[in-house]
């Protein structure tokens, strides 16, 4: 984490106060007065400091290269690096190295090699260009650089900004001590024998049988100490074969190899010539027959012989010592049975048995003594204890035994009562009782007996089989408690091939039931399919529909609209005929009421005319001639001239508008016409004799007769033309309203129409778009079903692919088998070590083989020293074993070969160096063997900068794959695939990624962690992975499509380790909080807790069996509990 600011942190730090403990004067306005003056005072001192720019610059008087690594990047780590690195280059500005000083960052190149003065890292950490760098308000803690550390710089830049990136590092280290002694990393060996785990940078081994401590891995170069490197080991990893040990510390990779303690040459008996060697309970005795037959007897303290008994003249069938008396017990093949005293080799007793003697065999207290002979009969005989030379010293006690005759191998039980144990050639095994020969047990045994070896407590025996397994009998009970079979290598190699048979078959079901699964996926998808396809023909049929409706409404439109159209102009011709109509109408109109305004004015003029000629004497009186003599004078028809009538107008008797009237109907027609020429006053002749007052009154009242007559005429012709014109204007309204009438319905018949158009398109575009949609719907189901129907040949390719590696891996596994069986595998003799933990086989190829009776696990396996197999042609050349607490003593071609059973660990290779950060970048926080152990995975990075992998050859240490910065900060978990194909990786920057180891592709990253992610294992299904995050969860990831399967939370702190339990799907995550948790990955459940007393916990491994666990934390402290109870079995502390 960046450290906080002062000034930051003081705010904070006041405010949780005022906060955390109200009261009477915590107040609001006191707490914001307060940070408002640490705020003021931070400004003006940030104010003053800006006063003091540019920065003062040191003088520096040397002559001396400036070096980059060791002295400028030094200065840019405490105060630049931080904000200006590969994981957060602000100004995308990196000064990490010369080489990314030079390239610069968005404002250009950061240093100009010769010009300081040019160089914009300078100006800017002096302040000449603000701002000031590193800024005043950082959230790092970084500080301005000093006078001496400018000068530093300007001399470097103008130097020539040369110089290498890497510091000539010259570490002193010193001693981690010893109260510094967390257990960060910890692991049971594959064998399941060991745990090794670390305490500070130490790393010890402790053997799960006698729980003590068995070695510590040291590095004798370091010079500090008993201790496995020089900075904190924080990974530690067992090879496959639990041959080898990874360690990592400070950029470097330790491997360590289990190697043979070298056996002693100088003893006595390495290679010495022996038919046939018997050693004493203690072991620290021994009977040697040597090469001419006599027996010596060795103190091995002084590894030399101190009796020798000379040679009976036979081959020994048999040698064995009386626990309970110092004598010896020696038969041979002739028949012979000596009883001699083992300090002084004084000869006890002499017995001729009078038969072929095959094997013999003697009691622990030394009171029976039981012999088969070459028919396979057995007979026993007890032992006189105060017997001399001269007595015959055995006493017969059954000639034989069970009424077998077909012994392979025997032996006497002295407790709880005397009985002899056979194992017959057929098959069988009996113990018989040695006092009334009956029957007392018979053991079932798969494979015939050739060598049956009794604990010295006789609780238990080794049955060594023809078929090259040594199986522990318990004899109280009779049943086989363990079957030891093959070597240390072959048993792992089995247990791998057993592993990954299981994971094949886990595999191989989950294809077979997802056979069933994409089958039935198809038929759902061809259901589905063919449902979709009628909803699209349906949705088809539909549509066609909808389309016909939406022409049928399309058709309606354009009637509606053409008959609106022809409604409207008939109503708009309508409309222009009544406007016509009343304009002729306002004409006729107007004359009438011209017309009718003249009509009685012309009346008044015709009765002035009258009254005016009726004032006239008549013509005779006058002597006017009379009218009808007087040819020159107007008619009636003249009246109209204004002339003739305007001399009998009164004057100004007629309005304006009448005289217009008048004028318009004298000049005009009924209809508005211009007159005719009928109408026009006649132009006659001028007469040159005026007329006579009653000739002129009355051609004036003629005249004024004719135009009333003629006006009348007209009103009645211009009343007539109105009421025609009004009859026309009313029927040309209704014409016109029928029409509007017509068109409105048309218009609304427009509407609806138009209605249902938009209606029908709504509903085509709507059912258009639903089978659009239904097609996509085809489309897409048409594509799953091909889909569904492509994987089904894909995955029967993949199920038979796996099904070929299922029968590949039970072949192996079967040849494997067979390869610990056969007449060279067959065990000829057995050992137990004396304090009852070990036993040794000695098999009829001439090697050996170490089995641990807690479980019966091979340990070591030595192979013969001699060329060819063991030869049983010769009797008197018998193979044997016996196993010492420290050494294994084997009788081979009659060669006695004396082997350190005792390992030692030795550094073997180390990777990387602490001055060398391109092999390994920093710290190694996470380690892993592949399956094959031949190469080891190695996590590393820089904190907040980068998580680096890298592989690794096991056997030359050479780098084989660089995955470069597969992460952007720290890898703090690897595991490999059960199968070696891929890489997990877990890191500080929340994810976990998958790696194909062979391409160094990328297969995908697992993101759901809100935290560090700080461990990661595999399930044995090599598809299911688990992560222990810091977010206090384990997450159960499915590595093939990347899906979180589950997360299982409910964990007080953050979660530090997980390992599944064997091949299930049970897993145990370590606690900060010092608890451990058993749950169940398929469902979450929790099966059981363990505690660590609140211990924080680093580090847990469970053992190759399933049975136990381990954890280690900050105390150091490291417990076994036992998992199926939860019981501790141990606390190494």
């Amino acid at each position: 984490m960046r450290p906080v600011h002062p000034q930051h942190g003081l705010v904070r730090c006041l405010s949780k106060c005022c906060l955390a403990h109200p009261g009477p004067w915590w107040s609001r306005g006191w707490l914001a007065a307060t940070i408002a003056m640490v705020l003021l005072h931070g400004i003006l001192d940030s104010a003053d400091a800006r006063a003091d720019l540019p920065l003062k610059v040191a003088e520096l008087e040397r002559t001396d290269p400036v070096d980059f690594g060791s002295e400028i990047l030094p200065i840019l780590k405490r105060n630049c690096v931080a904000c200006h690195h590969k994981g957060e280059a602000e100004g995308g500005l990196m000064l990490e190295s010369i080489t990314t000083l030079k390239d610069g960052g968005d404002s250009g190149q950061a240093v100009v090699a010769g010009d300081a003065a040019s160089s914009l890292l300078m100006s800017r950490v002096t302040g000449e260009e603000e701002p000031l760098m590193p800024p005043e308000d950082n959230s790092v803690g970084a500080s301005a650089l000093t006078p001496e550390e400018l000068g530093l710089l300007r001399l470097w830049i103008q130097q020539g900004a040369s110089g290498s990136d890497a510091a000539a590092e010259s570490i002193q280290w010193q001693p981690v001590p010893e109260s510094v002694r967390p257990t960060y990393a910890i692991d049971f060996s594959p064998a399941g024998d060991l745990v090794a785990f670390t305490r500070g940078n130490r790393v010890i081994l402790m053997d799960l049988e006698t729980q003590a401590e068995e070695a510590r891995l040291v590095d004798a170069s370091l010079n500090v100490g008993p201790v496995a490197d020089v900075d904190l080991v924080q990974s530690v990893a067992f090879s496959p074969d639990s041959r080898q040990i990874a360690t990592g510390g400070f950029r470097s990779v330790r491997l360590w190899e289990r190697t043979r303690v070298a056996d002693d040459d100088a003893n006595p008996l390495q290679g010495r010539t022996a038919r046939r060697v018997a050693f004493n309970a203690s072991r620290d005795r021994v009977a040697i027959v040597n090469a001419i037959g006599d027996l010596e007897i060795w103190n091995l303290s002084e590894n030399q012989p101190q009796v020798t008994i000379r040679s009976l003249g036979e081959p020994l069938a048999g040698l064995a010592w009386v626990e309970t008396a110092p004598r010896l017990i020696a038969g041979t093949t002739g028949g012979t049975i000596a009883v001699y005293d083992a300090t002084t080799g004084a000869t006890i007793s002499i017995n001729d048995l009078a038969l072929s003697i095959d094997q013999v065999a003697v009691g622990r207290d030394g009171a029976h003594v039981a012999v088969s002979d070459q028919q396979g009969s057995v007979r026993l005989m007890k032992v006189n204890q105060a017997a001399t030379e001269s007595d015959a010293g055995l006493e017969v006690v059954h000639d034989s035994l069970g009424q077998v005759n077909d012994a392979a191998a025997i032996a006497v039980l002295s407790s709880p009562k005397a009985a002899v144990v056979i194992a017959s050639e057929s098959g069988g095994m009996k113990i018989i009782d040695a006092e009334n020969n009956q029957i007392i047990r018979t053991i079932d045994v798969p494979a015939p007996v050739g060598t049956i070896t009794v604990f010295d407590n006789e609780s238990k025996m080794i049955l060594g089989g023809s078929d090259g397994i040594a199986r522990v009998c318990d004899i109280a009970s009779g049943n086989i408690v363990q079957t030891c079979q093959g070597t240390r290598g072959e048993q792992l190699a089995i247990d791998r091939t057993e592993h990954d048979v299981a994971r094949q078959k886990t595999i191989v079901a989950a294809l077979n039931a997802r056979t069933g699964e994409l089958d039935g996926l198809l038929k759902k998808e061809e259901e589905a399919l063919a449902a979709v396809v009628k909803k699209r023909d349906e949705l088809a049929k539909t549509h066609a529909d909808k389309e016909s409706k939406l022409v049928d409404a399309v058709k309606a439109v354009q009637q509606a609209k053409s008959n609106s159209e022809k409604a409207g102009k008939q109503a708009a011709d309508a409309a222009q005929a009544i406007v016509s109509t009343k304009a002729s109408m306002q004409m006729a109109t107007a004359k009438v009421n011209s017309l009718s305004a003249v009509v009685p004015n012309l009346e008044q003029n015709v009765r002035a005319a009258e009254a005016k000629l009726a004032a006239l004497p008549a013509a005779s009186e006058a002597g006017e001639p009379d009218q009808g003599s007087m040819p020159d004078s107007k008619g009636p028809s003249d009246v109209g001239d204004e002339d003739a009538a305007e001399p009998s107008k009164p004057a100004d008797s007629t309005p304006a508008d009448s005289k217009s009237a008048d004028s318009n109907a004298d000049s005009g027609s009924a209809s508005g016409d211009e007159p005719t020429e009928k109408d026009k006053p006649k132009n006659e002749e001028p007469n040159d004799q005026d007329p006579s007052p009653r000739q002129a009154a009355e051609k004036e009242l003629e005249q004024s007769a004719a135009a009333l007559a003629k006006a009348k005429s007209d009103l009645q012709s211009a009343q007539a033309s109105v009421k025609d014109l009004q009859s026309k204007i009313e029927a040309l309204t209704q014409t016109e309203a029928a029409a509007k009438a017509a068109k409105d319905a048309a218009e609304k018949e427009l509407k609806t129409a138009n209605e249902a158009v938009s209606k029908a398109e709504a509903e085509k575009a709507k059912s258009e778009q639903e089978l659009k949609n239904q097609q996509r719907a085809v489309d897409a189901a048409t594509k799953a079903r091909d889909r569904a129907a492509a994987v089904i040949p894909e995955h029967q390719s993949r199920l038979q692919a796996a099904t070929r590696r299922q029968t590949r891996l039970e072949q192996q596994l079967a040849g494997q088998q067979q390869r610990l069986v056969g007449p060279a595998k067959s065990v000829i003799d057995c050992s137990v070590r004396p304090d009852g933990q070990r036993f040794a086989t000695l098999h009829r190829d001439g090697t050996s083989t170490i089995y641990r009776l807690s479980d019966g696990r091979p340990v070591d396996h030595l192979e013969s020293a001699a060329t060819a197999q063991v030869s049983l042609v010769a009797p008197s050349l018998t193979p044997q074993v016996v196993l010492l607490p420290e050494r294994l003593i084997r009788l081979s071609d009659a060669t006695i070969q004396c082997q350190e059973t005792r390992f030692r660990w030795e550094l073997r290779r180390q990777i990387g160096a602490v001055t060398d950060p391109q092999v390994i970048v920093d710290r190694v926080t996470a380690i892993d063997f592949s399956p094959d152990g031949l190469t080891v995975a190695v996590g590393s990075g820089e904190p907040s900068r980068s998580g680096t992998v890298k592989v690794f050859s096991t056997q030359t240490g050479e780098m084989l794959r660089d995955f470069g910065e597969l992460h952007s900060d720290s890898v703090l978990g690897l595991a490999f695939s059960p199968d070696g194909h891929t890489l997990a990786s877990a890191a500080a920057d929340k994810t976990l990624r998958l790696t194909d180891v062979a391409t160094g592709e990328l297969i995908r990253t697992l993101e759901g962690h809100t935290h560090h992610v700080l461990a990661v294992a595999w399930q044995n299904d090599g598809r299911t992975l688990a992560s222990a995050g810091a977010d206090q969860s384990v997450r159960v990831w499915d590595s093939g499509t990347g899906e979180t399967l589950r997360t299982i939370g409910g964990f007080p702190q953050e979660l530090t380790g997980i390992e599944f339990v064997d091949s299930g799907s049970q897993f145990v995550a370590a606690c900060g909080s010092g608890q451990i948790r058993l749950a169940d990955g398929s469902n979450g459940k929790t099966i059981r807790n363990f505690d660590a007393a609140g211990d924080f916990l680093f580090s847990v491994a469970i053992s190759p069996d399933g049975q136990r666990l381990v954890a280690g934390g900050q105390s150091g402290v490291v417990r076994l509990w036992n998992l199926s109870d939860g019981k501790k079995i141990a606390e190494w502390e």
